[in-house]
């Protein structure tokens, strides 16, 4: 066999180790995507983001956008981004509703994992780094939530990314694409359109430095244009109510979308790593800058900082790998700590997918209020009950976790607080017709620690001692439903 046959066999077999390689991240994706719908199969929906955004996509019209939401804190206006409802209206036209819901996020995550490939190699990062990033992007939290429960992040991100790679490949058709795509990103929230600016502010403005500025200044002009009205009422309540900031930040203290302990060491290492450099990555310092701002803004933004976080965790895990230690052992036992630590945040917030609520018992004593009041009914809960009050039993709530722009919102969390913990029937009386409710909803997690620890603690005390007042209508498996009867 000649050298250049050696030479031939041998490009071929890296060539067939590499491909191999990316199979197997992809195949990884769809694992780890697909387990939640392998668990609880395809007709159960869970979390409430689902719910509320199903029941926006009814609200929306092919041409139009509803002036008020009657059920969202008893009746709000419709200051929801559109992007997500339109494009959910439309997906249902075309198939069910529940295989939109669990099917369409799972396959835009394996495709988000592919285009991943392809835009690293467009940056010439070397494929170790792509295949290590990829896997622990696919073991992220924040990327798990994005493309396991369909939520307002789902759509964007992808198409985020799919602008990205449109807008790399250097083709004018696709860069007329990517430019439809960056100017969407308004109509799905002001973060995906921030991160959209980050992207050809700090990565791309040297390649194409006219091209850019126009698209730059069309996707501010929009996001000012859309985004008016809501940020003269934006309220920072919703930041700091009943959460610890370091909760919200830390996924291993209790946040849902956090930052691994194991990422924020890697991370060091990995920022070590880019300033021997110095200010050649200075893009990527600003970027993370921002988007942990943002972050602490919207914990379910970190789906963004993820994106850009997984390179320099990679970078990190290749910088302690390449380092000299005294001890071998100790080196190699700290890597598979690390490493185990990474896939074990992802798969023990994997195990978390199918137990979100709503719990069979939820959806059947909900749906009981819906058969058995009036629609124009209030009912009051804990806020973490309110999206299903309006999706499942189609009644409106009194609070609910969209904060934002929420009306009066001081003040209804004011009222709930005392309302739930006040044993005197008067105010109670006085709370419950300000709002004008007629049902209270409580689940078994709200006698046990979400708002109460005693059976006769607060409003449950009023509740079974006031008379005729209130009638409990419904007791089934921990939750209860009372009648307000004057």
């Amino acid at each position: 066999m000649s050298e250049i046959d050696l030479v031939l066999n041998m490009k071929d077999q890296q060539f067939i180790k590499l491909y191999a390689n990316r199979i197997a991240v992809v195949i990884l994706a769809i694992i780890v995507l697909g387990t939640p719908i392998l668990v609880k199969g395809v007709d159960i929906v869970n979390g409430f983001e689902p719910y509320h955004n199903q029941r926006l996509a009814d609200l929306v019209r092919d041409t139009s956008i509803p002036d008020v939401d009657p059920l969202s804190f008893g009746s709000r206006e419709f200051l929801y981004p559109a992007g997500t409802p339109f494009a959910l209206h439309y997906f249902e036209k075309v198939f069910p509703t529940n295989i939109v819901l669990n099917w369409l996020p799972f396959l835009l995550g394996v495709i988000t994992i592919i285009l991943c490939f392809f835009i690293m190699k467009r940056y010439n990062i070397e494929e170790r780094l792509i295949l290590i990033t990829s896997t622990v992007l696919i073991f992220s939290p924040p990327f798990i939530y994005a493309f396991t429960v369909f939520n307002s992040f789902t759509i964007p991100v992808f198409l985020n990314i799919l602008a990205i790679y449109l807008l790399l490949t250097e083709k004018k058709i696709f860069n007329g694409l990517a430019v439809i795509l960056f100017l969407l990103m308004p109509f799905f929230g002001y973060i995906h359109a921030i991160f959209s600016l980050l992207f050809l502010i700090f990565y791309d403005i040297k390649r194409h430095t006219s091209f850019i500025k126009a698209v730059v200044l069309g996707i501010f002009s929009l996001l000012t244009l859309v985004y008016l009205k809501q940020f003269s009422e934006f309220s920072l309540v919703y930041l700091i109510h009943e959460k610890d900031l370091l909760l919200r930040t830390v996924s291993e203290f209790g946040g849902n979308f956090g930052i691994s302990l194991f990422s924020v060491f890697l991370i060091f290492f990995g920022l070590r790593h880019l300033w021997k450099s110095k200010y050649a990555y200075s893009n990527i310092y600003l970027s993370l800058l921002a988007l942990f701002f943002i972050f602490i803004i919207n914990q379910k933004a970190s789906i963004y900082l993820a994106l850009v976080m997984s390179p320099v965790i990679s970078l990190g895990l290749i910088e302690l790998y390449n380092s000299k230690w005294e001890s071998l052992i100790i080196k190699n036992l700290t890597l598979i700590l690390l490493i185990s630590g990474l896939i074990f945040s992802g798969l023990s917030f994997l195990a978390k997918i199918p137990q979100l609520p709503p719990s069979e018992d939820m959806v059947e004593s909900l749906e009981f209020i819906k058969d058995n009041s009036y629609p124009e009914d209030v009912v009051f809960s804990h806020y973490t009950n309110g999206i299903f009050i309006n999706s499942i039993a189609s009644r409106p709530n009194v609070l609910d976790e969209n904060f934002l722009y929420a009306p009066q919102l001081k003040e209804r969390l004011n009222d709930a607080n005392i309302l739930f913990n006040s044993r005197d029937f008067e105010a109670t009386k006085g709370i419950l017709r300000k709002y004008n409710v007629k049902y209270i909803y409580i689940t078994q997690d709200m006698k046990n620690g979400l708002v109460w620890n005693e059976p006769e603690e607060g409003l449950l005390f009023v509740l079974q001692f006031s008379g005729n007042n209130f009638k409990r209508i419904y007791s089934r498996n921990g939750i209860d439903i009372w009648r307000v009867n004057f």
